[in-house]
């Protein structure tokens, strides 16, 4: 029960997430980068370059340092993508921005991780399947409308009104989760307790 009581409110709190960093990142992003002076289109490249960079590092340092609470740190991490977002629509000056990209993409790879781990440990292999498909579904189904819902508000709104609220919102969505006991409890799985689970 406290399996899918975790999955259920991460699948709600990224049908948002999601939706937001495809439209601001994905749409906005391009868009201000075309049009900012501050930060252009070569500047853009090198800022999705570090935030990839972020991720790499963060593999790298997970292969040493094993995640005691997954989905806790899982979902700070996440929250962390709100700094660059709330930079983009202030101030989207090309070495701060890549900055705060890599600092965001080290806090996707540990969400991933932890998520992966505790999806894993928790959820009966019999229908780790079906619960990982109800999760890409309801995570991913509102990316399209996100990319539609914000090229029509940069057509109609302040870009950086639009951003820094968006930022909000992530962050929000992100850390609200800790509130549910079964997230922000969770530890390790032993290997006993995790045979158990398997066999169930």
């Amino acid at each position: 029960m406290a399996a899918l009581l975790f999955s259920g409110t991460a699948v709600l709190a990224f049908m948002i997430m999601n939706a937001i960093h495809v439209g601001a990142w994905g749409v906005v992003g391009p868009y201000i980068a075309k049009n900012n002076d501050l930060l252009g289109i070569t500047g853009w490249g090198w800022v999705i370059s570090a935030e990839g960079v972020g991720v790499l590092i963060m593999t790298l340092v997970l292969m040493w340092f094993p995640l005691k609470h997954p989905l806790r740190l899982g979902m700070i991490g996440m929250a962390f993508f709100a700094i660059p977002l709330t930079m983009l629509g202030l101030h989207p000056a090309v070495v701060l921005l890549a900055v705060a990209a890599l600092i965001a993409g080290a806090g996707l790879e540990i969400f991933s991780t932890g998520w992966n781990v505790a999806m894993m440990e928790n959820i009966p292999g019999d229908k780790l399947s079906r619960v990982s498909s109800y999760d890409m579904l309801g995570s991913f189904v509102v990316m399209p409308i996100g990319t539609l819902i914000y090229g029509w508000m940069i057509t109609r709104a302040d870009v950086g009104i639009v951003l820094v609220v968006s930022a909000v919102l992530y962050a929000c969505c992100a850390l609200i989760t800790l509130a549910v006991p079964s997230i922000w409890r969770m530890g390790r799985v032993s290997d006993v307790d995790a045979a158990r689970v398997a066999e169930t």
